[in-house]
């Protein structure tokens, strides 16, 4: 078999699996997933805070016509925290997030507050979870020609708080799927069929391994998704664009 037969077949598998071993709509998965209450509304805060520093710097920026990188830092900042809306054609639609700069921006707020706690036994208990650089990329250990949206990766809280350049299956601790930007039936059963696929290889590469967790992003509702040995769950959905308060 070729290697696009090959990667044919495994899709289609992980749509089987799917289909009948997969439990939506799971409150619990985001009891196991959800982060400290004092610590996100912290990290969320700091943000608020940062974007609406950006606002006014990117506004300064425009009205003396210079320093056109305030009007990028706005953009990038307003993307960990709200949807946009993009022309497509002549359809305005909302736009995915960049989770990617998320999951760095929470990781560095982590480690600065771990780095300056007291208690070193609470440090040595954590590790940060960092996104891999690259964006639709093949890990180093794949037989395929399949390729992820994004992958996280674990890491020591004395390591350096950057994106990975690369990594293979058996590294990935979590994988994010953000292809899809409508919430839509049919979109969310091809981005949980092609979760699926990239966990099964997860699996085949680092045999000893009991779960995998997961993220599908369908326009601005987020899934999270937990994979145990023989059954994986979903969570309810969570939509970014409006305040959880």
């Amino acid at each position: 078999m070729s290697v696009a037969e090959i990667s044919k077949d495994r899709k289609l598998d992980a749509k089987v699996v799917y289909l009948n071993y997969h439990t939506h709509y799971v409150p619990t998965v985001l009891d196991l997933a959800k982060p400290s209450q004092e610590m996100a509304v912290s990290i969320v805060n700091l943000m608020e805070e940062q974007i609406e520093l950006a606002k006014r710097t990117a506004a300064l920026a425009d009205s003396a016509g210079t320093a056109a990188n305030a009007g990028d830092k706005l953009r990038e900042l307003s993307l960990l925290s709200r949807h946009k809306r993009a022309k497509l054609g002549k359809q305005t639609i909302k736009s995915t997030l960049a989770p990617e700069s998320f999951v760095l921006f929470v990781a560095k707020q982590l480690k600065h507050r771990l780095t300056t706690a007291a208690d070193a036994d609470i440090r040595d208990q954590c590790q940060l979870v960092l996104p891999v650089v690259k964006h639709d990329y093949m890990p180093d250990d794949s037989d395929d020609m399949s390729r992820i949206d994004i992958g996280l990766v674990c890491a020591s809280t004395n390591a350096e708080d950057v994106a990975k350049p690369k990594a293979a299956y058996r590294e990935l601790f979590a994988v994010v799927v953000e292809a899809k930007r409508v919430d839509k039936d049919a979109e969310r059963e091809g981005a949980y069929s092609q979760l699926y696929d990239y966990t099964h290889r997860v699996y085949e590469t680092q045999l000893g391994r009991r779960s995998v967790w997961g993220l599908v992003i369908c326009g601005t509702n987020v899934y999270a998704c937990y994979f145990g040995p023989d059954r994986a769950f979903s969570s309810l959905a969570m939509d970014v664009s409006i305040d959880s308060s």
